[in-house]
């Protein structure tokens, strides 16, 4: 069988690899549709960012993170790692299991579905890549770097200085010695009993003294002989019993024993013939997710309880004790205490830990959960009111130090959820709603008095079913279907109904604001403006269509600033009786929010933050593009700071205001264009502009999630043409990836950014 021998291929970062023959050819076609798919992209999103006396969203502050399952823990001395299904690595202070405290987090935008911890590097499996964290420092996880990547990886192990990583077909051996250098030592072709090496699928990968033992669809547990780099010779395997869901499959070594669990049994095998598995006892019980054994004891968790079972004779295993605890994902079983990851409340959990020092008396000892859902917010002065409709409340945050937002409050709402709110002058109107059963609901307002913003007193509960709400000082604005309540809330605890305004024109409705003497109402395709000066007689002065798939708008000024779908939409409604169409910016929006402050106009959609500058707003302009791991579901600006609700966590960005004083701008100094050629780029390429007079300038590259790559060049330049050239690699020497790269000129606080696309 022909090996791959890759002994001096170095291994820049983050490698990929494919099998030969046909799989060869399946990559290279794979590399050519990313290749075209990474220039489509380049193509459509290849515009000048110009930062027009702005400096770019700055993130002050990520807090509150969901963790959503936790599905890996591993332990050392006081501290506790856990590997989220969406959030990366969390550290949490155990020395307390009654107070157990967060001390910091890696976010990783994929889940975590296996790590170990080597010589206090701790090797994550992230996705489809495994990196590597250096915890000398808990409290702050680095990342040393990505040591492989690979489209199909199923799991990985370390053994001594090499780190296995199994895919369906095969196993890639990795050499860790230096963690900053990995180099890949080669790639095994099983020669599973003389039959095809891609007769069978591999699932899990455990390697002891050069010996593989793995979960496979074919042969069961089967044992390889992997000390010869490249080469995977069988030594033998043993079914499973009972087992159906290999991916769920676990195995663990230890002396001449092999234990595994897959699917609905607990098995030992004997492996010291040769390493040939023979089957010695098996325990059937349903649906096991992982053990840890200990001496000659193991914790069994499954899906509905922790079985502790005395494996001193494996031909006789005994149940000692049963531990009943629903929806566990994983556990870790260390000295007299199981720690067990909580996944009751669906995708959300934490961490548990239990005293098992005594079987059958089990004691609850503590635990951490964070389960955050954030959907909405508001802010008054200092506080940011944040909705959790999974939590039924709202918490009440004091961002007055954006680095460090504390929660200070919290407000719940009993048997309903919350859905939207809106605070104004002291006041607030939450929508909220209890299932009945069905599609049944109750359906309230509840009106609050804030006079004392961490002590909010329920006011009134109006029996409304409302899709959209405003406020404006007294008047409350509650819109279900084609009608829309208008309330007096001048004394909170005595609303009073004014009136009901039935709104004729078509569309869906999306949003409402409430300014002064008028109502400006948003549908999918069009904006119906109301004169409510006599609230007795609202009156509808005009009907601005031709909208597309409009979802939500923003007042500031005389300006409705209006996201929808295909892009972003100003109107003047200076004269509300003659809106007047401003401004068209051409975007790809979806499940977009907007906030217009201090002449930036900001949208979150999918996981982009656009920001742009609408100082003229006949021609806004795209300043700065922030991406998030999660899913914007709500943004709101004030001051200086921008508020994100991206779902799984708080973000916090600082963003100044547009200024006429501001320095002039570097594409003002320019004489012709900012050039890269060629672009794209396979090697390298020339970035070449000309300045009108002297300026002092910085040239950096800069990835598309923001994080710098290189500095260029830094320094004061003379009038006329300059040229330098980037060759493609970061500030350590090391190349970088195909993907879109930034290259930025910035003077002072303003910038100017091409983008230009590497391919390899």
């Amino acid at each position: 069988m022909l090996a791959y021998l890759l002994p001096d291929h170095k291994i820049n970062r983050t490698c990929i690899f494919c099998n030969r023959g046909s799989k060869a050819m399946l990559c290279f076609a794979i590399g050519r549709a990313r290749t075209l798919v990474l220039l489509c992209l380049f193509l459509l999103t290849s515009q000048v960012i110009a930062a027009q006396g702005m400096r770019n969203l700055s993130l002050v502050s990520r807090s509150m993170v969901q963790w959503k399952y936790v599905l890996d823990i591993v332990l050392d001395g006081d501290y506790a790692y856990l590997g989220t299904s969406g959030t990366g690595v969390r550290v949490v202070d155990i020395t307390n299991p009654q107070s157990i405290e967060e001390l910091g987090f890696y976010w990783l935008g994929y889940y975590v579905s296996r790590m170990i911890l080597h010589d206090n590097l701790l090797y994550v499996k992230s996705g489809e890549s495994i990196i590597c964290l250096n915890i000398s420092n808990p409290t702050q996880p680095q990342m040393v770097g990505t040591i492989y990547s690979l489209y199909d990886a199923k799991d990985f192990d370390i053994d001594g200085d090499h780190l296995y990583v199994c895919s369906s077909y095969t196993i890639h051996t990795i050499n860790i010695a230096d963690p900053d250098n990995p180099w890949l030592v080669g790639i095994s072709e099983p020669d599973w009993n003389v039959t095809p090496w891609y007769s069978a699928h591999l699932y899990k990968i455990r390697v002891r003294n050069n010996i593989a033992y793995l979960a496979c669809d074919t042969y069961g547990f089967a044992v390889l002989d992997i000390s010869v780099p490249g080469i995977a010779h069988y030594l033998g395997s043993c079914p499973f019993l009972l087992g159906h869901t290999l991916s769920m499959a676990g195995i663990e070594v230890e002396g001449n024993l092999a234990y595994t669990c897959c699917g609905d049994a607990f098995s030992i095998y004997n492996i010291d013939q040769s390493f040939i598995p023979s089957h010695i006892g098996s325990l059937s019980m349903p649906d096991v997710r992982n053990f840890t054994l200990q001496d000659n004891e193991v914790f069994i968790t499954t899906y509905n309880a922790h079985y502790r079972v005395d494996v001193s004779k494996p031909a006789q295993l005994q149940i000692i004790d049963t531990i009943a605890d629903p929806q566990s994902p994983t556990s870790t079983w260390i000295g007299n205490k199981l720690y067990v990851s909580d996944g009751a409340c669906h995708p959300w959990g934490g961490l548990r830990i239990l005293d098992v020092q005594e079987p059958g008396n089990t004691q609850y000892l503590g635990s951490y959960k964070a389960n955050w859902n954030m959907t909405a917010l508001d802010k008054t002065g200092d506080l940011l009111y944040v909705l959790s409709p999974e939590q039924r409340g709202v918490d009440i945050i004091d961002v007055s130090e954006p680095e460090a937002p504390e929660i200070v409050g919290n407000m719940t709402f009993g048997d309903y959820f919350p859905s939207k709110f809106v605070i104004d002058n002291g006041r607030a109107a939450f929508q909220t709603r209890k299932p009945l059963g069905g599609d049944a609901h109750d359906w309230r307002v509840r009106l609050y008095d804030l006079s004392d913003p961490l002590n909010p007193q329920l006011a009134g509960i109006l029996h409304a079913e409302s899709t959209a709400l405003d406020i404006d000082n007294t008047l409350l604005a509650c819109w279900n279907g084609f009608q829309i309540q208008l309330w007096d809330i001048g004394d909170t605890y005595n609303p009073q109904l004014l009136n009901v305004y039935t709104h004729t024109e078509e569309g869906s409705w999306q949003d409402i604001i409430l300014d002064g003497s008028y109502m400006y109402i948003l549908k999918g395709t069009s904006l119906e403006v109301v004169n409510i000066s006599d609230i007795a007689n609202p009156q509808q002065i005009s009907v601005t269509g031709g909208f597309t798939k409009a979802h939500c708008m923003d007042k500031n000024g005389d300006n409705l600033y209006i996201a929808g779908t295909y892009g972003l939409i100003i109107i003047s409604v200076s004269d509300p009786a003659n809106p007047s169409l401003l401004s068209f910016t051409p975007a790809s929006f979806l499940n977009e929010r907007i906030t217009v402050r201090n002449g930036i106009c900001s949208v979150a959609y999918r996981n982009k933050i656009n920001a742009y500058d609408v100082s003229d707003p006949c021609n806004p302009v795209l300043v700065d593009s922030q991406t998030v791991f999660g899913s914007p579901r709500d943004l709101i600006a004030d001051g200086d700071m921008l508020y994100v609700a991206d779902y799984t966590s708080l973000l916090i960005y600082y963003c100044s205001p547009v200024s006429n004083s501001d320095p002039v701008l570097p594409s003002a100094n320019l004489m012709g264009d900012l050039i890269c050629y060629p672009n794209p780029f396979v090697d390298a390429t020339k970035i070449s502009f000309s300045l009108k007079t002297p300026a002092d300038l910085a040239i950096t590259i800069y990835n598309v999630r923001g994080q710098k790559i290189r500095d260029i060049s830094s320094g004061p330049l003379r009038s006329g043409k300059h040229s330098y050239g980037w060759d493609g690699k970061d500030r350590n020497g090391r190349k970088v990836s195909s993907g879109i790269y930034m290259i930025k000129l910035s003077s002072g606080n303003t910038h100017l950014v091409r983008k230009v696309l590497l391919m390899k």
